[in-house]
């Protein structure tokens, strides 16, 4: 997959608050809207249904504190609220409100206004928040909460809608009004004290409304990992399956497994999907000619590139197959070409054709060789555009992509896999972890912190977690040049740590040159997770060996012509002077744990494989099942 633009498709903020439909953001975030207004209209239009939403276990008892819930959203995603005319509209039909309002000019303060009222249904004491009067020509939708004094205490800080949790919570009924449910079900409390922000969950705690119903609801005899090192409860969520990274392979075996029919929930600890390797590498689609014959390289390559090819055509993702030459200019060089024929031939690369240097730059006249290869199935791909249909598709068949959310460690109770999760903004420490997530299934595809991640799992034996090396690669663009030199991919004979400075060219024509391989020091898990811990920046000076290299097969290379581009770290399992390794797939046979699947040293052609690595996964975690 060698290395690439670093883009990302969107942002989100951590664990269940919603970002869209199906992206979260934060393992305990503040402020939820109402799944952009999607579920306001839902519930308002089922039969007989009254049109008070409730506010989960929470009493909202100022505006200000709506204020703060949905500032904490982002300024845009809480004027979503006010603006959306469609949304507004359903409020407006489900109270029986006529007329029209433009409410993008309406601050957010403003929008909506607490009110103390007594309801039969609730119980007395409930706060009730109604769109301002002015809004609406009559009536107001209202918004209530459940009645604090079940809890002895008032209850504080805010809190999501109960429309934005997902249908399938026990304290939601069927067909029952929301209001009616008992304000005093430890199951309510302990499910909305995890959308809490930190400043209101601690707040929450202090005044003795948190504690308790916890410990009536779970008991104490569970794991230890249920409290936090200070004695707090961590909340729990049960889900299916669980992938953590959000790159390109864990997308693609995420949407495998829910197209399988499984809960998925994706951790990714950034605030993006692909903002790893996944986002900076040469975006070529390899046809799996370099790896021996049997080997998961060698296999996943070839049937992850017809899947590929197939995937972007059925999805109009853009892609072009270009073709690929890889040429001889020095002594011995020949034989290596042989070699690399020899094993994409028996990988079951059948198009593959050796050229003499004439012929060769006849085909590219810039080009200058002894010898080449031909690779006709060799291509390019736009790898944004194909995460992001990966991450579509998950969605549609019910994926959850939880952003900002960092694995703090993993232990195997009965026949799940509970991971301890926190923010990936807060401080590294127990009594930061903010979510207990129980699951069937955690498939570990975390790219360069995959070891790290591993480590965090109790009952990992030591020996089956290798040892993990990061290689740096730059890339060079090229200036000056109107029209393209090469029409095809051009690469050297392969080299330690990598495959060659090579060119390759994106979809709009755009000639780059990469990536060389600069062996970065070891890193422990603190330093790993340092903010500094990985430097992208292309130092300048790089290019001078890139002039060398480049020359060797185009000549014509201009002084001046190299302008820096970007850089990418692979995660290898082999270090400087190492023979390369294959990648590493593990399931419940290396390491004993049940369903858990570790993924380690997804380097080039991870990229080209992602599909069929999905499916491979996708095999092991049914076959664990049936086990």
């Amino acid at each position: 997959m060698g290395l690439g633009r670093p883009r990302s498709r969107a942002t989100g903020a951590s664990i269940f608050r919603r970002a869209s439909s199906r992206e979260a953001s934060g393992p305990l975030a503040a402020a939820s809207l109402v799944s952009q207004l999607g579920a306001v209209r839902s519930l308002a239009g089922r039969g007989g249904a009254h049109p008070e939403l409730l506010l989960v276990g929470m009493i909202v008892s100022s505006c200000g504190v709506v204020a703060r819930s949905l500032g904490a959203a982002g300024a845009g995603a809480g004027n979503v609220f006010c603006r959306h005319a469609r949304g507004l509209c359903s409020l407006r039909s489900c109270s029986g409100a006529t007329g029209s309002v433009d409410c993008a000019t309406v601050p957010r303060r403003e929008l909506l206004r607490p009110q103390r009222v007594h309801s039969e249904a609730a119980g007395a004491g409930v706060a009730r928040l109604t769109i301002a009067p002015e809004l609406v020509e009559q009536g107001g939708t209202e918004v209530i909460g459940p009645r604090a004094a079940a809890y002895g205490r008032r209850a504080l800080g805010p809190a999501p809608l109960l429309s934005q949790l997902p249908a399938s919570r026990p304290f939601l009924g069927s067909g029952a009004h929301p209001a009616a449910h008992p304000a005093g079900d430890a199951r309510v409390v302990s499910n909305c004290y995890r959308y809490l922000g930190s400043s209101d969950k601690n707040a929450l705690y202090h005044h003795g409304c948190g504690f308790a119903p916890f410990r009536r609801c779970y008991g104490t005899s569970g794991s230890s990992d249920s409290f936090s090192a200070s004695g707090r409860p961590l909340p729990r969520e049960k889900v299916d399956c669980v992938v953590i990274g959000a790159g390109v392979v864990g997308l693609a075996i995420a949407r495998e497994l829910a197209r399988q029919g499984r809960e998925v929930i994706v951790l990714e600890a950034a605030d993006a999907i692909g903002t790893g390797t996944s986002s900076r590498n040469s975006e070529v689609i390899h046809a799996g000619i370099y790896y021996p014959r049997g080997s998961l390289k060698a296999t996943l390559c070839v049937a992850g590139k017809h899947a590929l090819y197939t995937y972007c055509k059925e999805r109009d993702i853009p892609h072009k197959n270009v073709g690929k030459l890889i040429v001889a200019t020095g002594a011995g060089q020949s034989a290596v070409l042989e070699r690399i024929l020899v094993h994409g031939t028996e990988n079951g690369v059948v198009d593959l054709r050796m050229m003499s240097g004439e012929e060769a730059m006849r085909m590219e006249p810039s080009l200058r060789c002894t010898q080449a290869l031909f690779s006709p199935s060799t291509g390019i791909v736009d790898s944004h555009a194909f995460m992001t249909a990966l991450q579509t598709d998950g969605e549609e068949k019910g994926m959850t992509l939880a952003f900002n959310t960092t694995v703090c460690r993993g232990s195997v109770v009965s026949d799940e896999i509970e991971l301890v999760v926190r923010e990936s903004s807060l401080p590294s420490s127990q009594d930061n972890e903010q979510l207990l997530l129980s699951a069937k299934v955690v498939v570990n595809a975390a790219g360069l912190y995959a070891q790290s991640v591993a480590r965090q799992m109790q009952g990992v034996p030591s020996n089956t977690i290798p040892q993990g090396y990061y290689a740096k690669g730059c890339y060079f663009h090229l200036s000056g040049y109107s029209k393209p030199p090469f029409s095809h991919l051009i690469y050297p004979v392969p080299e330690e740590g990598g495959i060659g400075v090579h060119v390759t060219m994106d979809l709009g024509g755009q000639t780059r040159f990469g990536p060389d391989v600069d062996w970065l020091p070891h890193l422990d898990d603190n330093e790993l997770y340092h903010p500094a811990r990985f430097d992208y920046q292309v130092d300048p000076r790089r290019g001078d060996r890139f002039y060398s290299e480049v020359r060797k097969y185009f000549p014509a290379l201009p002084d001046e012509s190299l302008q820096p581009g970007y850089s990418g770290i692979r995660p290898k399992l082999s270090g400087k002077g190492q023979p390369p390794t294959d990648f590493v797939i593990q399931g419940r046979s290396s390491h004993g744990i049940p369903g858990l699947i570790q993924l380690f040293g997804i380097e080039s052609p991870g990229l080209t494989s992602s599909l069929a690595i999905a499916r491979f996964v996708g095999d092991l975690v049914a076959d664990e099942r049936k086990g």
